[in-house]
């Protein structure tokens, strides 16, 4: 039981393996460690449920239209990268917020993923935000992206905190007008001055 788990950590009896105890390995703990997986498990699961019955934008994501869109990629993607987007496409499509990690190494192709989630996205009608954690970052990916973007049409607005006041106005004004589709930038992104079409 829970009590005699948490006696036996705390005081535990005479004859207790003390091996077991200094390597977290007691029946003691793993009665503990279970409670607490399985409470993690419980809240995740719970709060996936919540979120499920969020409502969302469900995208309309035709097979012609995710070919078209891959068919825009300065190269031909990967088999890993065609699943992935696959996957991204089918969420994309569901009335429900998506939560999904693309993970990867350094080179491997993320960068393209999010650009076609994002064309999906504009393709639909909607602006995207993409955010990044560092400057050097978010202007690689604001260079990236305007490359890709500025060939169908779409502006590539670029939101940081720095830079002139001028630039700045322009940026976020082309934001808030539907001039750009596309919002790549820092926390700025967040803040109260940035407000999308």
């Amino acid at each position: 039981s829970l009590p005699a788990a948490v006696r036996a950590i705390h005081f535990p009896p005479g004859e207790a393996d003390l091996d077991a105890l200094n390597t977290h390995t007691s029946p003691a703990h793993q009665r503990l460690a279970f409670d607490e997986l399985f409470f993690l498990q419980l809240g995740i699961a719970l709060k996936k449920a919540g979120l499920q019955r969020e409502n969302g934008i469900a995208f309309n994501v035709p097979p012609a239209l995710l070919s078209e869109t891959l068919g825009l990629l300065p190269f031909a993607p990967t088999g890993a990268q065609k699943r992935v987007i696959s996957q991204l496409a089918a969420d994309m499509a569901k009335p429900e917020p998506m939560h999904r990690l693309v993970q990867g190494d350094v080179g491997s192709g993320k960068t393209a993923v999010a650009m076609v989630a994002a064309a999906l996205a504009v393709k639909n009608g909607y602006q995207v935000a993409v955010m990044a954690p560092t400057e050097i970052l978010v202007e690689q990916h604001h260079r990236n992206f305007s490359q890709w973007f500025e060939k169908q049409g779409v502006h590539v607005a670029l939101i940081t905190g720095t830079g002139s006041a001028a630039s700045k106005r322009n940026q976020r004004a082309s934001v808030s007008e539907g001039r750009s589709a596309v919002a790549v930038g820092t926390h700025a992104l967040l803040e109260g001055s940035v407000d999308f079409h």
